[in-house]
């Protein structure tokens, strides 16, 4: 094998969408940062040198593994999928919501998450995320919960910029990351949703990171969708996964969401989000996330 080389300063972003986890990815960032200063990369020689370091097997500096895929429900039906545009599901419409994640049935500390999506094109779609940890108490009523939720300061997180190509699929442009200053721009635009539901799409693109504390740099992206048909005795659940990978250089971000839809009122509604977060550099597996998050009852108010 040939001289393993350092990966490059901060070659990582860590995107949330309607994306992404609450914990910060600061100190990661500093890490990854600091690799080519650190005692124990220094006098790695070899990629294998360093997995015997740590006491890990790699394959070879980066991993070539396939975009995971969701799992097929024993109940799910691909037949029954029903061909629903992206305005069905609620993934290129204005809307401002706000979600919570899931913590212990006691904890005094919610993380809440404020969305609005805006249409300042008809081409184009925004969405800002913002977020805030509220204090609970567990003992208080539901109305005095509510109150703390409408009246928390929420802090910018994320914004995602998303276009509506010419077939009428969305595609993902522009990602920024509040809390790091970074930005990744896709170009082409990376294709996030077919213009009407299929059992399965991906996409290719190229990814430009800038800003913030990360290293300037190009890399490669790729999504893998997927989309199933819960059916159960009495009711019907739509499960949309979609899955991010980003390369740039020595480290690989994967980043999965997995949203639920029920049927109401002649549309389908998201009832829950599942997150998982996954970083690799020089194929080692150094931060893994996963996150619930669910509608807030009445939207805080």
């Amino acid at each position: 094998m040939h001289p393993a080389s350092a990966p490059p300063a901060g070659a990582f972003l860590c995107i949330r969408s309607a994306l992404a986890p609450s914990t910060r990815e600061s100190s990661l960032v500093h890490e990854l940062s600091c690799h080519r200063h650190h005692p124990i990369i220094a006098h790695a020689r070899t990629c294998a040198a360093l997995a015997a370091l740590l006491g890990a097997s790699l394959a070879g500096c980066a991993s070539s593994s396939p975009l995971p895929t969701a799992p097929t429900p024993l109940n799910a039906s691909d037949a029954a999928l029903p061909a629903l545009p992206l305005t069905a599901l609620g993934f290129a419409q204005a809307e401002s919501s706000l979600w919570q994640q899931q913590t212990t049935p006691r904890s005094r500390t919610l993380r809440i998450e404020r969305r609005t999506t805006t249409r300042p094109l008809d081409t184009s779609i925004t969405t800002e995320l913002a977020h805030a940890n509220v204090t609970i108490n567990p003992e208080a009523s539901e109305a005095a919960s509510s109150d703390a939720i409408a009246n928390a300061t929420f802090a910018p997180h994320q914004r995602i910029e998303q276009v509506l190509l010419a077939d009428g699929s969305l595609a993902l442009r522009e990602l920024f990351n509040a809390e790091e200053g970074t930005t990744a721009t896709f170009d082409p635009p990376l294709l996030w949703m077919p213009a009407s539901l299929t059992p399965a799409w991906s996409g290719r693109s190229r990814v430009k990171l800038s800003g913030g504390m990360l290293a300037r740099g190009e890399g490669d992206a790729e999504t893998a969708g997927t989309a199933t048909l819960v059916q159960g005795d009495v009711s019907q659940e739509l499960h949309i996964q979609i899955a991010l990978r980003m390369r740039v250089g020595n480290v690989q971000i994967d980043r999965q969401n997995t949203v639920r839809l029920t049927p109401a009122h002649n549309a389908w509604v998201r009832t829950r989000e599942e997150r998982s977060l996954a970083v690799r550099a020089l194929g080692l597996r150094v931060r893994s996330e996963q996150s619930v998050w669910e509608p807030v009852a009445d939207g805080g108010k």
